[in-house]
């Protein structure tokens, strides 16, 4: 006896082992780098993932010629934010971890990150409720709320001070004593 699997079961395979195989090789080409530029790359991974998300959103408008390549991409993407922003944030803990309490700073921050998901989701069925008749309410709210987020996240980036220097400051501190 055959097995026979659809269309939309293979096209779940390959995007899924792209985006793994991806993830492996942003893994091999960038690890060492992630500590050097932890704020470069923790917003790197914010920004990623708003183009993986909206790539996933606009996806059906593509058609079935060019669907899955467009989820392969935003599966990419998502893929890349998931890698970098796990790296930093061990170091972006750390720095918050002022009185040697990484364990306890670490437990509250996934409770914390656990509520804003939990309002996340009730926040946007409630939008999604609302605007469900209206694809361009749908559209524009996602766009905005998308343009917050990044401008949320370069905010927070900036308010970061580490005690180490990134690769560009080493080059500058280099280049003024010379």
């Amino acid at each position: 006896m055959y097995v026979t699997f659809g269309v939309g079961a293979l096209s779940k395979i390959v995007r899924d082992t792209t985006s793994m195989a991806g993830s492996l090789l942003f893994t091999y080409l960038y690890s060492d780098d992630f500590g050097y530029d932890v704020r470069q790359w923790r917003l790197f991974a914010d920004v990623i993932n708003d183009v993986g998300l909206t790539l996933a959103f606009i996806a059906p408008m593509f058609g079935k010629d060019y669907f899955l390549p467009v989820t392969i991409v935003a599966g990419l993407c998502t893929s890349a934010c998931g890698i970098s922003a796990g790296a930093t944030k061990a170091a972006i803990s750390q720095w918050f971890a002022l009185n040697n309490n990484l364990t306890d700073l670490v437990a509250k921050e996934g409770s914390q990150e656990t509520a804003v998901n939990v309002l996340g989701l009730l926040g946007g069925w409630a939008m999604l409720t609302s605007f469900n008749s209206s694809g361009s309410a749908v559209a524009w709210s996602f766009a905005f709320l998308t343009v917050l987020h990044v401008v949320a996240n370069v905010c927070a980036i900036q308010h970061l001070r580490f005690d180490t220097l990134n690769g560009i400051r080493f080059g500058i501190v280099f280049e003024r004593f010379q």
